[in-house]
C-alpha cells in the first residue's frame, strides 16, 4: 500500500525518464528493444555507434536528504502536504552498529534510500531528473533506465573522432555534476563499446577511439551486458542466448533432484519446451 502511494503521488509530479520513447512508465523489455532498434537500424545505414555505460558508485545510498526534498520542492513541484509527508519518510532515521562487544551510538542517516523498492525507485529518477539538462547540450542520446544510465552516439566513419572528444566532455560535465550531488561516477567499471558492420569495425583499429574520465581510460569492451541482454560489436546474441540456455538446463538439472520440483512436470518435458 506506501509503495503504491508513494508512485502514485510521484507520478502526479515527476514525467518518469524512459528510454527512447515518450511513453510513461515503460518497461525494461520496452527499453531494450527501442535501443536495439535504434542500433540496428544505425548499422544498416552504414554508420557506427558508440554506447557508454556509466557506473555510480553505491548510487541508493550516496543519495542527499537534503538535497532530494529541494529537487522535489523546486524541481517537481511538490508542495504543502505532501512535501511534509516525503520529508517525514526520509528523515528523523538513526542507524548504529552492533557487534558481540556491544553497540554504538545511534547516528542520524542523511543519506540513502532504500534499494529494490519502489519509493526508493521513484526518488533516485526525481533526484538525477535535471541531469538531462546537462546531457542535451552535447545533442547525445541518452537512453535510460532509472539508475541505469548510458550515452548513445551514432555517426559516420568519419566523424568517430569528433564524437569521441564530444562524449569526453560530456562524460567530464556528468562527473561535475554528480559531484554537485554527492554522487560518484565511477571510471573504472564505465564502459564503452562500438557497434557496426564487420567491415566498419575492422577500420575502427586504426583510429583512435580512447575516451578519457579524469585520468583514466574508459575501458573498450567487446561484449556488455546492458539490462540483462549480453551485446557484442558485431551485435550477434550467440553470447546470450548460451548465457540464458546455459542457466536454464543448470535449474532443471539441479531442481530434478528435489522431490517436490517437478510435481507436475518432469526435465524432459521442461527440456522439450526449451
Amino acid at each position: 500500500m506506501l509503495s503504491t502511494v508513494f508512485t502514485s503521488t510521484l507520478a502526479r509530479t515527476v514525467c518518469f525518464r524512459c528510454t527512447a520513447t515518450d511513453r510513461d512508465f515503460p518497461c525494461t523489455k520496452t527499453a531494450v528493444v527501442s535501443v536495439l532498434d535504434e542500433i540496428f537500424c544505425a548499422v544498416d545505414s552504414g554508420k557506427v555507434c558508440a554506447r557508454l555505460l556509466l557506473d555510480l558508485s553505491a548510487a541508493s545510498d550516496a543519495v542527499d536528504h537534503w538535497i532530494l526534498l529541494t529537487v522535489l520542492k523546486d524541481k517537481v513541484s511538490v508542495q504543502k502536504g505532501a512535501l511534509d509527508w516525503f520529508s517525514s519518510y526520509l528523515t528523523g532515521c538513526n542507524q548504529c552498529v552492533s557487534a558481540s562487544s556491544g553497540r554504538s551510538e545511534p547516528t542520524e542517516l542523511t543519506c540513502g534510500i532504500p534499494q529494490g523498492f519502489v519509493p526508493g525507485l521513484a526518488k533516485f529518477i526525481a533526484y538525477t531528473e535535471d541531469l538531462r539538462i546537462t546531457i542535451d547540450r552535447f545533442s547525445i542520446r541518452h537512453p535510460y533506465f532509472a539508475d541505469d544510465m548510458q550515452l548513445l552516439a551514432t555517426v559516420r566513419l568519419t566523424d568517430v573522432n569528433a564524437a569521441c572528444r564530444c562524449l569526453e566532455r560530456c562524460v567530464t560535465d556528468i562527473q561535475e555534476w554528480c559531484a554537485q550531488r554527492r554522487l560518484q561516477l565511477n571510471s573504472e567499471n564505465t564502459e564503452l563499446i562500438w557497434f557496426g558492420g564487420r567491415a566498419n569495425l575492422e577500420r575502427l583499429q586504426a583510429i583512435d577511439i580512447t575516451i578519457r574520465l579524469g585520468h583514466v581510460d574508459i575501458q573498450l569492451a567487446d561484449c556488455i551486458r546492458d539490462m540483462g541482454i549480453l551485446l557484442t560489436s558485431s551485435l550477434s546474441m550467440r553470447q546470450h542466448i548460451t548465457r540464458v540456455t546455459s542457466t536454464c538446463f543448470f535449474f532443471i538439472f539441479d531442481g530434478s533432484s528435489s522431490s517436490t520440483a517437478y510435481s507436475t512436470s518432469t526435465p524432459e518435458s521442461d527440456l522439450s519446451t526449451l
